[in-house]
């Protein structure tokens, strides 16, 4: 259970930086965005809205500003890798390993049943083959434990923290305090 509440946990960090990532483009389109948000917001997945504000901010941002935009949304990435494992994979239990879960790819494990299946038609098994199977078992499985899934809700949450900054910065524009808190997103990002 406490896995489970971890992963939750990142899950809606994760959904309160797609939030900001929004509200971002909100501000990007100036003061009367109108059908661009109505269109960003139907854009389905968060690659197609990343690659809008993208192409958004080649329009609005002068170059020092997209380049630290872009090394915003390449956090927003790494977050978003971390949460879709945490919601795309199934969630299994070993006795092997009492302090985690083993977040394991579907695709992978149908595969490998049906070469497993292949394997056990052809009579007997070789060890070779057996370790075959194995190694690729091992492949898609990822052994998970609390810091795994606090390290995904933390991603979460600098992108967020980077995001509204970025925005203030914006508000600021091109002055001292601007240009402070430019310097500030681009050292949260290096940690």
């Amino acid at each position: 259970m406490v896995f489970f509440a971890a992963g939750m946990e990142a899950v809606a960090e994760h959904s309160l930086m797609e939030a900001h990532v929004s509200h971002l483009l909100t501000k990007l389109l100036g003061k009367n965005p109108g059908a661009s948000i109505a269109i960003f917001e139907g854009l389905s997945g968060a690659q197609a809205q990343a690659k809008a504000l993208k192409r958004v901010a080649n329009e609005a941002l002068t170059p020092d500003d997209k380049a630290l935009l872009f090394k915003i949304m390449d956090c927003c990435k790494a977050a978003s890798t971390g949460r879709d494992t945490i919601s795309h994979r199934l969630w299994l239990m070993d006795d092997q390993f009492p302090d985690a879960v083993v977040l394991y790819e579907p695709a992978a494990m149908w595969r490998l049943s049906i070469k497993s299946e292949a394997l056990n038609d052809q009579g007997p098994i070789s060890i070779e083959a057996a370790k075959n199977v194995q190694a690729q078992m091992r492949q898609a499985a990822q052994i998970w434990r609390m810091n795994d899934f606090d390290l995904v809700k933390r991603q979460a949450g600098k992108a967020s923290v980077a995001l509204v900054a970025f925005g203030e910065a914006l508000t600021l524009g091109v002055t001292d305090a601007g240009h402070t808190k430019r310097q500030q997103i681009d050292a949260l990002l290096k940690f």
